[in-house]
């Protein structure tokens, strides 16, 4: 599973794109790595980004339509604060499609377990939101030798190991890709873009507007004559009793 796509990690495919967000432009706020707000720009929502979660979203209450996320937000209340009513928490994640043989085999070498087709626990526990739907998008990713280095690299299960293991993985792994590859042609690695969505249904309270201190009066001894600057604020000098 991957939390930050990028340009050598798979990207969200259009039909789930499209499932997630809808086809008619929306505010939408994704929140991972480049490459995840390209997909829902390519279908004309209004697509504002943040690289990682943060604890206050600089987003004002009632601003966003759809909050696409690649992981469930630590922060639930505060994703309910930015949407509208009715307004959506999308949840995206990645795994390979363990039906071939030889990402079998490549799930295995880096022990990566697949997270299932389930919604997650914090989604489906959460009063902030409602009934989550699903959905999967399968698709294929070409990648070559360097680009699969590249996107193990990044792994959580690799990026975490000890120089040593870590190389050793790497290395494990591009032989894998040599007994299957195909040379600089590359090679078809499948994917699963697994999609859940689940609709606001209690939103915090707005926060109360600041209590602006009363100004004192400006006290005007009429006896004392006031200078006129010439300017348009004479008018309101002038007393209509």
């Amino acid at each position: 599973m991957y939390a930050h796509p990028a340009a050598d990690r798979p990207t969200v495919p259009a039909d789930a794109a499209a499932w997630l967000a809808g086809s008619s432009p929306r505010t939408v706020l994704t929140v991972g790595g480049a490459g995840l707000a390209g997909p829902f720009a390519a279908l004309g929502h209004d697509v504002r980004a943040v690289s990682g979660w943060l604890t206050e979203l600089p987003f004002q209450d009632a601003s966003i339509d759809v909050v696409v996320a690649v992981q469930v937000p630590d922060d639930l209340t505060e994703v309910a604060r930015v949407l509208r009513p009715r307004g959506e928490l999308a949840v995206i994640w990645h795994e390979r499609d363990q039906r071939i043989p030889w990402v079998r085999r490549l799930d295995k070498l880096l022990g990566t377990k697949p997270l299932g087709e389930h919604p997650p626990d914090a989604l489906v526990t959460t009063h902030r939101f409602g009934f989550v739907d699903t959905s999967s998008y399968r698709f294929w990713q070409v990648v070559t030798r360097q680009s699969l280095e590249a996107l193990v690299r990044g792994m959580p299960e690799v990026s975490g190991l000890a120089d040593t293991p870590r190389e050793q993985k790497v290395l494990d792994v591009l032989s894998l890709y040599d007994e299957y590859g195909r040379g600089a042609d590359g090679m078809q690695l499948p994917w699963i873009c697994r999609c859940f969505k689940s609709t606001v249904i209690d939103r915090p309270a707005p926060k109360p507007a600041p209590v602006l201190e009363p100004t004192q009066p400006i006290a005007i001894d009429p006896a004392k004559p006031v200078k006129s600057d010439g300017g348009d604020t004479d008018m309101l000098l002038i007393d209509f009793r």
